[in-house]
């Protein structure tokens, strides 16, 4: 299968992937061990349902893991990114002028993931077993608010972690291998990579698209179902566009569709 190739932009470090994924792993053990985890070492991770507006919109509580995106951290969380999606992402626009509080959270909380590894996933865990005891299975978990990385090869035992789990992707085999999974990755349309975009819709999968205005009913022959009324992703037909309003008023680029 031949994929239309984006090239990435590459701004940011690279993650200590491998280091990551160890100390996750070993993080995952212990708290199924029942080993203790000092509170001094604990420090809030997730976003809580109700606290973000785009989550609130769920039939089901949602947590969420609000990383700073991009590279706003200095380390590179969005590989697939282009220019476009970059100027348009409200992580990133808000407060350019100055950096706002939430933003410099969201810096923090990345860099304990990068430096921490094991703490940053044993406090994660304990906010899990919260979230199961508050709400049994019958919650939602989305691991990339803002970023785009791959949790099914960095930590795979969080997806046994509530009944729903969603996000979006500007990484065509990820959202082509989510097809049917527990967890379907939306792929995101840049602006030049309609072709991947049509084999994702063609297999089954979901294709969001920013659009600047009102929401059509079809683009490109394809259903468009309005994706800002509910963040409910696992609920959508299959082989549709998610069609989303540009927020935040940002400049005209091929990553808003014009009607």
């Amino acid at each position: 299968m031949r994929l239309h190739v984006l090239q990435p932009i590459r701004k940011g470090r690279p993650l200590p992937i491998a280091t990551m994924r160890e100390a996750f792993a070993r993080a995952y053990a212990d708290h199924c061990a029942s080993k203790p985890f000092p509170i001094s070492q604990r420090f809030p991770v997730l976003t809580m349902p109700g606290t973000n507006a785009k989550l609130a919109k769920g039939s089901v509580p949602t947590y969420g893991l609000s990383l700073a995106p991009a590279d706003a951290s200095g380390y590179e969380l969005c590989a697939w990114r282009s220019a476009e999606c970059t100027a348009a992402c409200l992580g990133i626009r808000a407060g350019r002028s100055r950096m706002t509080s939430v933003q410099r959270a969201r810096i923090r909380k990345t860099k304990r993931m990068v430096q921490q590894p094991y703490a940053f996933m044993r406090s994660m865990l304990m906010e899990l077993e919260s979230a199961r005891r508050a709400h049994g299975d019958r919650f939602a978990l989305r691991l990339n608010v803002l970023s785009d990385l791959d949790w099914q090869s960095l930590a795979p035992f969080l997806l046994s972690y509530g009944r729903f789990h969603y996000d979006y992707t500007k990484s065509t085999a990820k959202a082509l291998r989510s097809i049917g999974s527990q967890y379907p990755l939306t792929l995101s349309h840049s602006g030049y990579n309609w072709p991947d975009c049509e084999q994702v819709l063609q297999r089954g999968g979901n294709v969001a698209v920013v659009f600047d205005g009102t929401i059509p009913t079809t683009f490109k022959g394809y259903k468009v179902i309005n994706g800002d009324r509910t963040d409910n992703r696992w609920r959508d037909p299959r082989g549709v566009i998610v069609g989303l309003v540009a927020k935040g008023n940002p400049e005209p680029s091929a990553f808003i569709v014009t009607q």
